[in-house]
C-alpha cells in the first residue's frame, strides 16, 4: 500500500503523467462507434461543416470535468486532511476512484482533433495537464508533426525497457504505424519464449506493449532470411491481432509519450 501526501497542486503535478496513461487506456474502447467505424472530431469548421478528422484525436476533458477538478473531488471524499492545505491519499484508492469518475465516459471526455481541442480550451479557459497542443495558430500538416516527433523515436525503446524489468533488448522490438499496420521482424529463436511488441502510435504519441507467448505464433520465416519472421499487426483501437496467424495478442500496458 503506497500513499501520496501533498497539496492539491503538488498531487496534481505528480499524478499528471499517470492519469494521462489511465485516460489513454479508458479511451481505447470508445475509439469506434457502434457500427465499428473510427470516431472523428465533431467540432464545426469555419464554414459550419463538421471537422470529421479521425487521425491523432485527443481525449479532451470537458469544461468542469478537468483532471484537477476530478482530483480535488477524490481528495475531498477519500483523502486524509493532514493540514489546511495538504492531503494524504492511498494511490490504489485514487486510481480506482479516478477511473470511476470516467464511467460515464462522454460526460467527461470528448474526442477532438488537436486544432479544435486547442480552440475549445481557449474558449472555455480550460487549463489542464492533458492539453498537449500539437498545432499553432496556423494549420500544420500531420506529417510535419509526426516527422518532428520522430526525431526522438530512437530514445523510446530504451525508455520503455528501463520502465519494465521484464523487458530487455533481445525480447522486444518497436515499430511505428505504417500504412495502418505495425510491422515487426523479430528473430525466430526469440519467439520460443515470451516476446513483446512495442506498438508505437505516432498519431496519439503512445506505446502499447503486447505480449506473444512463447511458441504462440507459427509462421514461416522470411524466404531471404530464414532466421527472421515477419509479423503484421493491423492498427485498431480495441485489440491487437497478428494478421497471418489470427492470434490475438495480450495487451500488457499502454504508455503515453506526451510531455
Amino acid at each position: 500500500m503506497a500513499f501520496l501526501e501533498g497539496t492539491l497542486d503538488e498531487i496534481y503535478t505528480y499524478l499528471g503523467p499517470r492519469t494521462s496513461d489511465i485516460v489513454t487506456q479508458l479511451a481505447f474502447p470508445y475509439r469506434k462507434n457502434k457500427y465499428g467505424n473510427r470516431v472523428s472530431c465533431g467540432e464545426l469548421n469555419e464554414d459550419g461543416g463538421k471537422c470529421k478528422k479521425y487521425i491523432g484525436l485527443h481525449a479532451a476533458h470537458l469544461k468542469g470535468r478537468e483532471r484537477k477538478i476530478l482530483i480535488q473531488e477524490i481528495l475531498n471524499d477519500f483523502a486524509e486532511k493532514t493540514s489546511k492545505t495538504t492531503y494524504k491519499i492511498d494511490l490504489d484508492i485514487f486510481e480506482k476512484k479516478f477511473k470511476e469518475k470516467h464511467e460515464n465516459f462522454f460526460e467527461v471526455i470528448k474526442f477532438m482533433c488537436p486544432k479544435h481541442h486547442k480552440q475549445y480550451d481557449l474558449n472555455n479557459k480550460v487549463n489542464d495537464l492533458d492539453n498537449v497542443v500539437l498545432l499553432t495558430d496556423d494549420e500544420i500538416s500531420l506529417n510535419h508533426i509526426i516527422n518532428t516527433y520522430e526525431t526522438k523515436s530512437k530514445s523510446i525503446k530504451p525508455y520503455i525497457i528501463a520502465s519494465n524489468p521484464y523487458l530487455n533488448d533481445e525480447n522486444c522490438s518497436i515499430a511505428r504505424i505504417s500504412k495502418d499496420n505495425w510491422n515487426f521482424n523479430p528473430k525466430m529463436k526469440n519467439l520460443k519464449t515470451d516476446y513483446f511488441l512495442l506498438c508505437y502510435n505516432q498519431y496519439d504519441f503512445n506505446v502499447t506493449i503486447v505480449k506473444i507467448k512463447g511458441n504462440q505464433i507459427n509462421i514461416a520465416p522470411k524466404k531471404k532470411d530464414k532466421s527472421i519472421v515477419s509479423l503484421n499487426i493491423p492498427y485498431t483501437d480495441s485489440e491487437f491481432t497478428e494478421k497471418k496467424s489470427k492470434e490475438i495478442l495480450e495487451i500488457i500496458n499502454i504508455y503515453s509519450l506526451k510531455q
